[in-house]
């Protein structure tokens, strides 16, 4: 308690700023209420005024159709047509209770309350017509349940929390007519606690029984709706199934990025889920509208018997009046318990003689009058809908016939088509056809899916076959599909394919041989010729002096001839030999700064005095090549790079070496010679091109072989000031 001293006296300026604040909150929600509730009634006045004008013009041209149909535009502003004897010759609607309406005010709005709703109501006197027009507000049932609450009209938007009263106070908020005229107060809802129950008991009812709060038979009826898993299994099963479908279309980003399987598989699936979501729901509605007929045409046959059980019993009449109608109530009684169903009877001018339930009328839940749509149309409405409130149920009407068939009255019988039994006929249907609608569902993906498999497998196995192909190797690369179908004709298409070209890489690499080899041998026999020529010229010539005194010089000088020449036939023999080898690679860890560093070192000392100049480290940088091999490249690189600067004097080689990145090792070799010509570069790696005027024009050839064979790539740069070759090697870790 202390405790709680200190905090006030501590927090008090917070806490009566939180009082004001609360209070003004409060009286600000009123206010807003009150400004919505004087705004719509405003409106609603002004199409009351509207309607009323019409009617009263309908009047004077007598054509009292229209006035049916001008009052009937609106269901939420009732008129009522008295004559010149205060008799009401019309209603509009007749769920409106209430007792005797005061004429003290004419051409004026009042506040008028009535045994089941507030309103505001107006006469008007018209030749020897009076019309009241009647606005409801919210409803006044002298009880409330769940069916039946006391809430303001649909047509205002106002919240329950708020009630109506007539009396004018400050801490309410007063709503007036157009005119500033007071008509009622709104004000925060009474803290009355309500009934719960009606002050009968509508039990004994059939068809009001469910306005009844105490029903045992809604608490079973309840509980045997908990039964209803397999209808939450199929919607919870139904979510998922969609929920799965935009994931995937999400996930793999439209239908355009799926193989064709799953592409027609999510089709399926869609159809199948779309299909079953569909049949679903025209299930249950068609459940709905069955039931709801069913029960349209057992009410029409009930009133069928029941219209000739009152016609045996009141034969002779010929009026429904006070003096012949003492007995009917009981007889209605005992009719309803029979055919289990309320009755009411109306006489010929449509007011209440009669009913086997009389409390309904006496709470003020029903008014006394027939409906209008009934009594003012020359067609008897054998079945309509009717409202209590919110609630809405069915009422069919039938004559009451004597003896003679005259009709002396109206009989009807309502009924109401509870949501709570509908729905139990529903799932009790839906507990039996559902467990059959999963299995076939599932069945049904399940079908889908070997279908689909069955006709994509040989669409994966072409797939399959073409990525292993490989021209020239003898591998099986035919499929074995035995149907005649679409996908038979593209297999056996592929298969004929795959043979032919098969043939037809045999043919073009015995082809290319016989070119290669018939390019080579022109090539060696041209090599020859070039040799041999000035060697038979010279073995002439010293035929012709073998008796001359100069023989012997000249066979000196002719012999160096001849063995020189003797060694370029060897040379030449030995390269095309080296390249008809494609000498195999032995692909290791190669120290190649350590390797470039050596070949260099070689070379400075060239005869033309060209300098070559290196940059880069001469040991630890490791590469995957082949360890013997890989110096030629360097040094046929060089070599070229030499015999391009010719005698340029101020030629200059710069060969670096550097890790282009972390798995890739970058030689550069350039020159700053003649360049090589654009016509002749996509020729320069071919094997037996050359611009020089020696040599087999092979270098670069075997280069390239020896290179690409350990998984790198050598490409060149080149322009008039000079060339450059990239030799791009594989990183390897240090031994």
């Amino acid at each position: 308690m202390q405790a709680l001293k200190n905090i006030i006296r501590t927090h008090w300026g917070k806490l009566l700023f939180l009082g004001l604040l609360v209070s003004f909150s409060a009286c600000n929600s009123l206010n807003h209420q009150g400004s919505t509730l004087q705004r719509q009634l405003l409106y609603q006045i002004q199409q009351a005024d509207k309607l009323t004008h019409e009617i009263q013009q309908s009047i004077e041209n007598q054509s009292f159709d229209s006035v049916f149909v001008f009052c009937e535009q609106r269901k939420d502003i009732l008129f009522y047509l008295f004559d010149e004897d205060m008799r009401m010759i019309y209603w509009s609607n007749n769920w409106l209770t209430g007792s005797y309406v005061d004429l003290y005010r004419d051409n004026e709005w009042f506040y008028q309350l009535f045994y089941n709703a507030h309103t505001i109501c107006r006469w008007l006197k018209h030749e020897k017509y009076a019309i009241l027009t009647i606005i409801p507000i919210r409803y006044n049932y002298n009880f409330e349940n769940k069916q039946l609450k006391n809430t303001f009209i649909e047509r205002f938007d106002i919240s329950a929390d708020f009630d109506i009263t007539h009396t004018q106070q400050e801490e309410f908020y007063p709503i007036y007519d157009a005119q500033r005229r007071f008509l009622f107060s709104l004000c925060n809802a009474k803290k009355i606690e309500q009934s719960t129950s009606p002050t009968d008991n509508f039990y004994n009812s059939f068809s009001y029984h469910t306005l009844s709060n105490s029903s045992d038979d809604n608490d079973k009826l309840f509980s045997i709706l908990s039964s209803r898993k397999f209808y939450l299994f199929s919607f919870s099963a139904l979510v998922f199934f969609y929920l799965l479908c935009i994931f995937i279309f999400v996930y793999t980003r439209g239908m355009r990025n799926m193989k064709i399987a799953n592409k027609i598989l999510y089709l399926i699936f869609i159809v199948i889920v779309s299909s079953y979501t569909i049949i679903f729901f025209v299930s249950v509605q068609h459940l709905k509208t069955h039931y709801e007929k069913q029960q349209r045409e057992n009410l029409l046959s009930k009133s069928k018997f029941i219209q000739s059980a009152l016609q045996n019993l009141y034969y002779w009449n010929i009026q429904l009046t006070d003096q012949n109608t003492h007995g009917l109530n009981t007889d209605l009684k005992d009719l309803s318990y029979y055919y289990q169903t309320d009755i009411h009877v109306y006489d010929m001018e449509g007011d209440l003689v009669g009913t086997s339930i009389p409390s309904i009328f006496d709470n003020g839940i029903l008014s006394k009058h027939i409906a209008p749509t009934v009594y003012f149309h020359d067609s008897l409405h054998t079945c309509q809908t009717e409202q209590i409130g919110t609630l809405s149920y069915l009422t069919t009407y039938t004559e009451f016939y004597n003896g003679n068939f005259v009709q002396i009255g109206y009989i009807s019988l309502p009924f109401f088509i509870s949501e709570d039994e509908m729905t139990y006929e529903v799932d009790s249907f839906l507990s039996h056809l559902l467990p059959s609608y999963i299995f076939i569902f599932l069945l049904a993906i399940f079908l889908a899916y070997l279908i689909v498999y069955r006709i994509t497998s040989p669409m994966t196995a072409l797939t399959r076959q073409m990525a292993q192909f490989q021209v020239g190797k003898e591998n099986q690369h035919t499929i074995d599909y035995r149907q005649n179908d679409e996908l038979g004709l593209l297999v056996q298409e592929y298969n004929n394919m795959v043979e032919q070209l098969e043939k037809s890489t045999q043919l073009l690499a015995q082809s290319e041989r016989e070119v290669a080899w018939r390019t080579m041998a022109r090539q060696i026999a041209h090599e020859i010729n070039n040799s041999l020529t000035p060697m038979k010229l010279t073995i002439q010539q010293l035929q012709r002096m073998r008796n001359s005194e100069k023989f012997n010089d000249y066979f000196q000088k002719t012999t160096q001839t001849l063995i020189e020449q003797i060694n370029s036939l060897n040379k030449i023999a030995s390269s095309f030999s080296s390249f008809a080898k494609l000498p195999q690679l032995t692909i290791t860890t190669v120290n190649v700064a350590q390797k470039l560093s050596l070949v260099i070192n070689l070379m400075k000392n060239n005869a033309d005095q060209i300098p070559i100049r290196y940059i880069g480290p001469s040991d630890g940088v490791f590469a995957r090549t082949d360890e013997q091999q890989i110096s030629q490249v360097f040094t046929n690189l060089i070599t070229n790079a030499l015999q391009a600067i010719g005698d340029n004097a101020n030629g200059n080689i710069i060969v670096i070496l550097k890790n282009d990145t972390e798995k890739r090792i970058q030689i550069s070799i350039s020159d700053n010679g003649c360049g090589i010509p654009e016509e002749i570069q996509p020729k320069i790696f071919f094997p037996n091109f050359t611009t020089k005027t020696t040599g087999m024009g092979l270098g670069l050839a075997i280069s390239k072989n020896i290179v690409e064979g350990g998984g790198g790539s050598i490409t060149f740069e080149t322009s008039p000031q000079g060339t450059t070759f990239y030799i791009t090697l594989l990183a390897a870790e240090p031994i």
